[in-house]
């Protein structure tokens, strides 16, 4: 079996990014496989404390603001390669500061990219052209460097080989899953209205201005968002801090009927799937999705069926998802999630181990 050392700086359980989920599945799969592995990650949360670094960092602004995290532990980074001495380095991202570490890496290197870094119409990450430049001359960098390239959809792999020229055999599509939660003993607390529950940062991306009103309209509707508003005004909501993501999923368990998934139409946004659109499969709670038609997450729900959809654009859809919610909760009806298997991390995560089985050693 092989040696694989992934390098992420999100994987402590306390950390509240949703790709905490996506590093854990990958290492508890691999060691259910007989793998050696080790995690290569910050001694403590990635955390908005990281934003306040040394003004030259911070006036640097490039690959991203946890740049200190690769200079503090670089020389950690080779020790660990010397020591543990891995077949496969596995490298996720964001945040993009962590591929600086690529150039140190004397190993076949498997690269995951979680959001496209350099289409920076999405994440608006760069202020200057120079910035913009170096980010494109560094990602095609890591991508030929790589042996491997990961990408959560098809989108995402067809903008990568047509921008930089590279075959389709260096790349493996392993999208969103979700890990099977422990919520034995989780009873829903009994509610008079039917909550809707959007976890995660509210901000201009997710296009909830569009529903909320509409939620408003018909008394019976509570929406709650456990999670950061940013710049936009949440009518009518429940605002709750966030939590980290599995504290987050068995407190949905009790305190939410739905399971709220949304995302705007915006130039890029074909590129986007939400780890939400997964993790919440956990739950087997109903779950209702306000998405562009042509995001590759409405093609998935449509596999698993038993999803509540509307158009983000389209206020008659959504008015007619909301009216058949209603109905169906009034009646102890709501549908729920008829294939979730088919995202479930095991399920998922036998395309990667294929891949791997091109690059490690055989048993002995």
């Amino acid at each position: 079996m092989a040696r694989i050392l992934i390098v992420s700086t999100y994987y402590l359980d306390s950390h509240p990014a949703p790709a905490v989920l996506r590093v854990r599945g990958l290492e508890r799969y691999l060691r259910e496989r007989g793998h050696e592995v080790m995690v290569f990650h910050s001694s403590s949360p990635v955390s908005p404390a990281s934003r306040k670094s040394p003004s030259l960092l911070r006036w640097v602004g490039w690959p991203d603001s946890q740049l200190p995290f690769v200079l503090k532990n670089a020389i950690r980074y080779r020790s660990t390669l010397q020591q543990f001495s891995p077949d496969i380095v596995y490298i996720t991202a964001p945040p993009f500061s962590i591929l600086l570490l690529l150039p140190l890496t004397n190993r076949p290197a498997f690269v995951e990219f979680r959001d496209v870094w350099s289409y920076d119409r999405i994440l608006k990450l760069y202020r200057t052209p120079f910035q913009r430049w170096l980010t494109d001359a560094y990602e095609g960098y890591v991508l030929r460097k790589a042996r491997r390239i990961i990408t959560l959809n098809h989108n995402q792999k067809k903008y990568m080989m047509e921008k930089h020229g590279l075959s389709e055999s260096r790349f493996t599509v392993l999208p969103h899953f979700y890990i099977p939660a422990d919520l034995k003993g989780c009873t829903p607390v009994p509610s008079r209205v039917i909550r809707i529950c959007y976890m995660g940062t509210a901000d201009w991306m997710k296009g909830l201005e569009k529903v909320l009103p509409a939620m408003s309209r018909m008394g019976e509707i509570r929406p709650i968002i456990r999670g950061k508003v940013k710049n936009i005004s949440p009518e009518g909501a429940r605002i709750l801090p966030p939590l980290p993501p599995m504290e987050a999923i068995k407190w949905a368990c009790r305190n939410c009927d739905i399971l709220w998934v949304s995302l705007d139409r915006f130039e890029g946004h074909h590129l986007i799937t939400s780890s939400k659109s997964r993790s919440f499969l956990a739950t087997g709670k109903p779950i209702m999705a306000t998405i562009p038609m042509d995001n590759p997450m409405a093609e998935d729900f449509r596999k698993v069926g038993g999803i509540y959809m509307a158009d983000i654009d389209d206020a008659g859809q959504i008015e007619s998802m909301l009216m058949r919610i209603l109905r169906d909760w009034k009646t102890g009806q709501l549908m729920r999630p008829e294939n979730p298997e088919i995202f479930r991390y095991d399920v998922v995560l036998q395309e990667l181990l294929n891949a791997m089985g091109e690059e490690t050693p055989p048993n002995d």
